[in-house]
């Protein structure tokens, strides 16, 4: 049955660039912005501070919305929709440590808009939230 679910996803910069994160899933690589799905009853926002904790053990502070994307996951084919938010890590001396728990993960990488949008392994929603997005 396919199914449709939300997820919450973070914005972090470094100067021009912004945090994603690289995915193997099924043989296909993934580059998406770190976070993930909103478990029943979880605000947004609760979300994405508890799915930057697991995967790169930070704790964040969460500014304003930066609009939506969506996608279908390839591992299954559901639809995703995702809000996104700026954030930031509340340790400056942050050094990207991505956590044991997921699987999928397999690197970090900090690119520009114009990186991103070339890229052949995001999704292109993504890419156009990322292009008018306000540096």
């Amino acid at each position: 049955m396919d199914r449709v679910h939300a997820a919450a996803k973070g914005i972090f910069w470094k100067e021009d660039k912004i945090l994603f994160l690289r995915y193997v899933i099924k043989g296909k690589m993934i580059i998406d912005l770190p976070g993930g799905r909103i478990e029943y009853g979880e605000t947004p926002t609760d979300a994405l501070k508890r799915e930057i904790l697991e995967e790169l053990d930070e704790e964040i502070e969460i500014h304003e919305p930066a609009g939506t994307y969506w996608f279908f996951r390839e591992i299954d084919g559901d639809q995703v929709i995702c809000l996104c938010y700026e954030s930031r890590f509340i340790r400056t001396d942050t050094e990207i440590r991505l956590t044991k728990d997921n699987k999928h993960i397999i690197d970090h990488l900090w690119l520009s808009k114009q990186e991103l949008i070339d890229s052949e392994h995001a999704c292109a929603s993504l890419k156009e939230l990322i292009k008018n997005i306000k540096t």
